[in-house]
């Protein structure tokens, strides 16, 4: 069994923007997927580190019809080739197309995506971090038993949300890079304190 480190998508691999009258506006043409900066560097010291880099990512727009299965198949090889051209790969990619109303087991805040990758690739949940930008993130890494750390989000008061469902992060970081930082110090202190 190995940790991993588990990673949202929109927002904290790549850019997303609020639109006033559509709301939280994820990639929805492959042109529009962009890195956050030094995320393929950030996933690639994630693998140095012997942490597995799994995706696991709620997209709903499928379902809702504002998004092709097409078009989210060629943002998601965007996102895998623009990895690999700095070095950076992920050893497995999870997605929730359901609708919040479709009560699946599989769409964050439940665990269901954890589940299963810890299923097949082997993972140690309790030794593994989640790292997301959404109240249903944390919940998820929660409710898998995975330390949780909150990437710094203005669109909402999400520390508010997550205290007042006794659901608060463990960590909270700037980004993905200080998220990889920050999981650096913690496994080398864990380290010294079992010598």
């Amino acid at each position: 069994m190995r940790p991993a480190i588990f990673l949202d998508r929109d927002g904290v691999i790549n850019k997303i923007h609020y639109d006033e009258d559509i709301g939280l506006c994820t990639p929805h043409i492959s042109e529009d997927f962009v890195f956050l900066p030094k995320v393929p560097e950030a996933v690639k010291k994630i693998h140095d580190m012997g942490f597995l880099v799994v995706v696991v990512c709620n997209q709903p727009d499928i379902s809702k019809g504002r998004l092709t299965q097409n078009t989210h198949e060629k943002i998601n090889s965007k996102m895998i080739s623009n990895l690999a051209a700095g070095g950076a790969t992920l050893d497995g990619i999870y997605y929730c197309f359901h609708k919040h109303d479709d009560g699946c087991t599989c769409r964050k805040p439940k665990p269901g995506m954890l589940l299963m990758a810890s299923h097949e690739l082997g993972i140690d949940l309790t030794g593994s971090y989640i790292v997301g930008d959404t109240v249903a993130d944390i919940e998820a890494g929660k409710n898998a038993g995975c330390r949780t750390i909150l990437v710094a989000n203005p669109r909402l008061d999400l520390l508010k949300i997550l205290h007042e469902r006794g659901c608060e992060p463990d960590y909270i970081v700037e980004d993905l890079h200080h998220a990889v930082e920050l999981i650096e110090n913690l496994e080398k202190a864990r380290i010294e304190n079992r010598m």
